[in-house]
């Protein structure tokens, strides 16, 4: 139990983890349209 509790102590709020996860989606799916556009004749 109390390395439960310690591990629930190490991570970030839960609203700056969805936050980052939306940045980081949001990033990678620019990115990847970016390269399908740029592969087009």
């Amino acid at each position: 139990m109390v390395m439960a509790a310690n591990y629930r102590m190490v991570l970030p709020d839960a609203e700056l983890l969805q936050q980052e996860l939306k940045i980081t989606r949001l990033l990678l799916e620019s990115r990847a349209a970016l390269s399908l556009k740029s592969r087009k004749p």
